[in-house]
């Protein structure tokens, strides 16, 4: 911690350190996948595994000479610094964007919200959702077979959804397993729609997911909008976030638990004109790229000081 002070219990001083460690070092080492492992073999206790300075002591540690040790703990020292930076501002563009979504959108009562781009002041439109999108049932022998059929046109099922990008980051397909398939569009008839396409919390959790571009086989957890005109599907999509408690507050289910489908098209969603809604998921979107760009760099970062806490230690 590097400052003066006086320990009680549950701490343990190391004392005259300074003539074999450099304390950055140090610190990282007592830390590595090998100490932690060491501490564990040597914890004692029937029911809370304790360690003391008696078993600590009896722990065996590889060290360099201090001037590459120095080196080590250094580079370690860098590495939490800019993990520490990513993490922050990681954190403050995800409490900006939830600032966002309740002042973007107009709160429940109100037909303006709080905050809105210059240019509109018109009153918001409400709509029962189940008037401006399609919710798809119908699957039958495209999902019992559950394997691809012809190698033509991609389709998924909205309760396996995960995310899958191409190389500039765009979203591609939301599903993993033997759900997606092929199939031709004349046997899954009017069950293939192509374009937008969004999903609704499943499996007890807000599991609000988005994609674009492709053809899906929507069943009754897949949304797309009926008329672009005045709903656009992305904009569905994060008003959908802003509603995360409200569609907690209908699940039901014994085992898995997911809203009900008529609570669901019974919500009241509020909509702008065509024009703000594209400003608005045009604000969003650029904060969701910033929001996965510092995610990705945390990522990679914690899996790099992983790796060097297992590859730099003996």
């Amino acid at each position: 911690m590097g400052i003066d002070g006086c320990i009680h219990d549950g701490w343990l001083l190391i004392r005259d350190t300074n003539n074999t460690f450099d304390l950055t070092f140090l610190c990282h080492l007592l830390g590595t996948p090998q100490m932690l492992d060491q501490y564990r073999s040597l914890a004692a206790g029937s029911t809370v595994n304790n360690l003391n300075k008696e078993l600590v002591g009896n722990t065996v540690v590889t060290i360099p000479k201090i001037d590459e040790q120095r080196v080590l703990g250094q580079y370690l020292e860098r590495l939490d610094n800019l993990i520490t930076l990513h993490q922050r501002k990681y954190d403050k563009l995800t409490n900006v964007k939830k600032s966002m979504l309740e002042k973007m959108f107009p709160k429940n009562g109100s037909n303006v919200p709080e905050i809105r781009f210059k240019g509109f002041s018109d009153a918001w439109e409400q709509r029962e959702l189940w008037e401006l999108t399609i919710w798809d049932k119908k699957f039958n022998e495209v999902e019992s077979e559950k394997q691809p059929i012809v190698r033509k046109y991609p389709y998924v099922l909205a309760d396996v959804f995960k995310e899958i990008e191409d190389a500039s980051g765009e979203v591609l397909l939301l599903s993993t397993g033997n759900y997606v398939g092929y199939t031709t569009k004349e046997k899954a008839g009017n069950n293939l729609c192509e374009g937008e396409v969004v999903t609704i919390p499943w499996g007890g959790y807000p599991n609000i997911k988005y994609s674009q571009g492709f053809f899906v086989t929507a069943d009754n957890r897949l949304a797309t909008s009926n008329d672009t005109n005045r709903l656009t599907n992305k904009y569905m999509y994060y008003w959908m976030q802003t509603r995360v408690s409200e569609l907690e507050g209908y699940y039901r289910g014994a085992s898995i638990k997911h809203p009900s489908m008529r609570d669901v098209l019974d919500m009241i969603i509020s909509l702008p004109c065509k024009a703000e809604q594209l400003k608005i998921i045009e604000y969003l979107s650029k904060l969701d790229h910033l929001i996965t760009l510092h995610q990705r760099e945390l990522e990679k970062l914690k899996n790099l000081k992983k790796a060097c806490l297992e590859k730099m230690f003996v």
